[in-house]
């Protein structure tokens, strides 16, 4: 849902449950996918951005 700031020119957002559900959903595949791929050394993490090799 969208909603504009009345006086200081500006729009902020909240997502429905149903959009909070898919990020969730979407957040675990990824996660998960990431995690399976560190673990097989396939992914280098230098602290501020992760690499594949």
């Amino acid at each position: 849902m969208l909603s504009s700031n009345q006086g200081l020119g500006g729009w902020t957002f909240t997502m429905t449950p149903a959009e909070m559900e898919k990020k969730n959903e979407f957040n675990k595949i990824f996660d998960s996918t990431y995690n399976a791929a560190k673990h097989e050394n396939k992914i280098v993490s230098n602290g501020r951005l992760d690499t594949r090799i």
